[in-house]
């Protein structure tokens, strides 16, 4: 009598149990798990997404380019009629770290990369050349930019920037492509 009783809670905690512990490579459905998040108007619907909610080839993909990036967020993402992507797909959205520069990337659900973008922001870079913000950010992470003024010395365009880290202080000339022509 006490195991029919029980039989309904035991086929529920065994069923549980399966669910839980079947693993697939077929693509997982985008779970509406957190908080959304849209970004600018035009843009989809970003919702954050922990790491084991990323179908297994999103992740592999990923891995087997970026498996030492850092501060790697994952989120599901719906595009907008705005959008570039495809808009018949619901795609992966991951920003993180390499080398001291920040990065986004699109991944459609069976692995493959739709768009990556390296994202170029440093506080006061203003109009200054991706390859000289860039520069600064491999060469001397951690430092915001204090002053910039650009200068044309024999002929040379480039960029005298004033570079501060806590009291640490140091202003470098950049030419335009980016690399350092002095430092003081």
């Amino acid at each position: 009598m006490k195991f029919k009783k029980l039989l309904p809670s035991i086929i529920f905690a065994a069923s549980f149990f399966v669910a839980c512990g079947e693993r697939s490579n077929e693509a997982k459905p985008i779970s509406e798990e957190k908080t959304v998040v849209v970004e600018k108007a035009g843009e989809g619907v970003k919702t954050e997404i922990d790491v084991q909610s990323v179908p297994v080839p999103v992740k592999t993909t990923y891995d087997n380019k970026y498996a030492k990036a850092e501060n790697v967020k994952w989120s599901s993402y719906k595009p907008v009629t705005a959008d570039s992507l495809e808009m018949d797909k619901d795609y992966y959205y991951v920003t993180y770290r390499w080398n001291y520069i920040p990065y986004e990337a699109w991944y459609k659900a069976d692995g493959n990369l739709v768009k990556e973008e390296e994202i170029i922001y440093l506080p006061n870079s203003g109009d200054m050349p991706k390859a000289i913000v860039r520069s600064i950010m491999l060469k001397y992470p951690g430092y915001e930019i204090a002053e910039k003024d650009k200068e044309n010395d024999k002929d040379i365009e480039m960029y005298e920037v004033e570079l501060h880290k806590g009291n640490e202080k140091v202003k470098v000339r950049f030419l335009m492509n980016g690399e350092i022509y002095t430092v003081k």
